[in-house]
């Protein structure tokens, strides 16, 4: 069990080393250091309802240190959950866990616990170390109250924790109150509890001076008149990685089940916790703080339910709240041990324990990857400034924010523009690579798609690479002018799930590529491998031709002239809602389109086309060799899904018509006849 509980934790470092991808994300945007001055008033400032002064200290070091890539962030993340770790195995042995076979059966279930992929969102996004950052602030605040001398030394020390808290994420306010309730309950001196007591007050006080609600969260006094909605959203808090993870093992996502496992996780905090806080007991300072540390996750767990409860009872299973909850669970599991007599029982329940966790660990890290492709594919089009959507929208749901802070970062050479050879944009090839032997690579650069926008303009590229010189990793392509000048970049991966380039299940081994150029005319650029640390480039064989995109659209009903044509293989329904098909569409002419008859609160849709040279042999039509697709649907949070989905597909094409497609018995059920 021990080296099962070591693999998933080194499992999980693995995913994040090779997910780590250096392009900023999302909400980090607004972070970033080397677009700014930093000054006090920043560093305090409100960040929807955070206020992220340590997080964005970690930022600036990382900004010096590590060129804004989110290494020390991610390092940092690391280190806490080893600290949260030994913290908490701490508490257990001073709270009751005494034998060898005690400490080392804890020891296992609390590293599977939290070194769990579950946390992917958290261990894989570096602007997301708060919400590790804000677990260890508070155990290590209860920890000093119970562990280390009432003095006012001590007090102070408590006080110092509960600041950290505080300024990491939006819920630390309530450590120190959480601390108070600890001190009094374990006899603390009256001085030292008014110390902690005060400064609770204080430190709530500091962090309302021009505080605002975010307009996109739910009010908190309006979710207040929804008392069994915001319980049963806090008990999907808790339970969220259990119902996740067989969310990722069976396809299905159930908010009644983590909302179950949850309540199961109440139940046992009540039936493991009270016997160390009643009145009359000999009371255990460690076990008591291990205690508090799983009341103040259920804290979190109701302050979130109070501030997202609009977006629907699903988006409690989300990711990024399974930090604080492994921690719950991991507290759950020593105070179950230190009331077991007898080891073999704990023995037992940790090894099913261990054996789920080990089972769910590599979908968790399946989607990590499937997300840090999707980051990887927009470092083309940031660094050639072109202002693809689709392929930029994982890092940000605009192209205009990050393409206009490209030019901060290539002057700073910071974020992507740290990579080698992104600052070459603009200049010969020549100068940086030599050229070597074309028999080391294979591939092409085949197709060159319009991307019209009045500031960013240019073209998404792709092409196919069956031999690159490593087998793993991300390869990087340059794309040059006829005279040599870089004009764009692409990178391989076939993992994306907002770009899918790879063939049909049986189709011959390959890895798809896609990138971004301007200029007027791609078709007479030409695309090198980049080999040897970037040192040489291999070409490619250039044979691009300049294709229409497929559409995607979510309509009301199929129209009744529609004749069955094409086929939807496969839907998941997962993180992500993906529908993998084929069309009678063609990208020579027209505008090919995918549509969508759906219940589902779809909240954005893109489609790739897929290599499907089954399809034109079957039909003996070669126009049809991208027939294929991938539909991905990002559901709205903020919305229920449909306990009956409806989902049907048809095409439409300037050449082939509209057409209805035939589904598989299990894709048949979601669009009944």
């Amino acid at each position: 069990m021990m080296v099962a509980a070591a693999l998933v934790a080194l499992d999980t470092a693995r995913m994040v080393v090779e997910c780590a991808v250096p392009v900023t994300i999302l909400d980090q945007w607004a972070q970033l250091v080397g677009a700014r001055t930093i000054t006090l008033s920043w560093l305090f400032s409100q960040h929807n309802e955070h206020r992220l002064l340590f997080a964005r200290l970690i930022f600036v070091a990382d900004r010096w240190f590590f060129a804004e890539t989110g290494k020390l962030s991610l390092a940092v993340s690391g280190a806490i959950q080893i600290g949260l770790l030994l913290l908490l195995l701490r508490l257990g042995r001073a709270a009751g866990l005494r034998s060898g076979v005690e400490r080392a059966l804890a020891a296992t279930g609390v590293v599977a616990l939290i070194a769990w992929a579950v946390q992917f969102e958290n261990y894989t996004w570096p602007f997301q170390v708060q919400f590790f950052g804000i677990v260890l602030a508070a155990a290590a605040c209860f920890a000093a109250v119970a562990m280390v001398r009432a003095t006012v030394w001590g007090a102070a020390l408590v006080v110092v924790l509960g600041f950290v808290a505080t300024f990491t994420l939006s819920s630390g306010v309530a450590v120190l109150f959480v601390a108070t309730a600890l001190a009094i309950w374990l006899g603390r001196p009256k001085l030292y509890v008014a110390v902690v007591a005060i400064a609770a007050v204080a430190m709530l006080a500091g962090y309302l001076i021009g505080y605002h609600t975010p307009v996109e969260h739910s009010d908190p006094l309006v979710t207040l008149h929804h008392p069994v909605e915001l319980l049963r959203y806090t008990a999907g808090v808790l339970g969220s990685p259990f119902a996740s993870a067989n969310a990722v093992a069976t396809g299905m996502i159930s908010p009644v089940l983590s909302e179950v496992i949850g309540a199961g996780g109440l139940l046992a905090l009540v039936v493991l916790g009270w016997p160390h806080l009643r009145r009359g007991a000999a009371v255990s300072p460690a076990a008591a703080a291990l205690v508090t540390l799983c009341v103040f996750v259920l804290a979190m767990s109701l302050l979130t339910a109070l501030g997202r409860l609009k977006f629907g009872q699903s988006s409690a299973l989300a990711s990024r709240y399974t930090t604080p909850v492994v921690a719950f669970w991991a507290c759950l599991l020593l105070l179950g041990m230190i009331r077991m007599s007898r080891p073999v029982v704990a023995g037992v329940v940790i090894a099913l324990l261990v054996l789920f966790i080990g089972w769910t660990q590599p979908g968790f890290v399946r989607i990590a990857q499937q997300v840090a492709a999707d980051r990887a594919i927009s470092m083309p089009a940031l660094v050639a400034g072109v202002a693809d959507a689709k392929v930029i929208a994982p890092i940000y749901d605009t192209p205009v924010v990050p393409l206009q802070v490209r030019l901060t970062q290539f002057s700073t050479r910071t974020g992507v523009f740290s990579q080698v050879w992104a600052p070459w944009i603009g200049t010969p090839l020549q100068d940086h690579t030599r050229l070597t032997d074309p028999a080391r690579c294979d591939g092409q650069f085949d197709t060159a798609i319009r991307i019209d926008d009045k500031t960013y303009p240019g073209w998404r590229v792709l092409g196919e690479l069956t031999r690159p010189s490593i087998d793993d990793g991300r390869q990087v392509m340059a794309l040059t002018r006829p005279d040599g000048v870089i004009m764009g970049y692409g990178i391989s991966d076939a993992d994306t799930t907002t770009l899918t380039v790879a063939g049909p299940a049986g189709a011959p081994a390959r890895t798809g590529w896609v990138g971004a150029v301007t200029g007027a005319d791609p078709t007479q650029d030409k695309a090198f491998v980049l080999l040897d640390g970037f040192r040489t480039a291999c070409p490619l064989r250039n044979l691009p031709q300049v294709e229409t995109q497929v559409q995607v659209a979510l309509t009301p009903s199929i129209p009744a002239q529609a004749i069955p044509g094409g086929s939807v293989d496969a839907v998941y329904l997962n993180q992500y809602v993906t529908i993998d098909g084929w069309a009678l569409v063609q990208t020579k002419t027209g505008t090919p389109q995918i549509n969508l008859d759906t219940n589902l609160p779809v909240q954005t849709a893109t489609v790739a086309s897929v290599a499907r040279p089954d399809v034109a042999a079957a039909l003996k039509d070669p126009v049809l060799a991208k027939a294929g697709f991938r539909v991905v649907l990002m559901l709205d949070p903020a919305k229920p899904v449909p306990s009956q989905v409806r989902l049907c597909v048809w095409s439409k094409d300037r050449v082939y018509g509209t057409r209805k497609l035939g589904m598989d018995e299990t894709a048949q059920a979601l669009c009944p006849r």
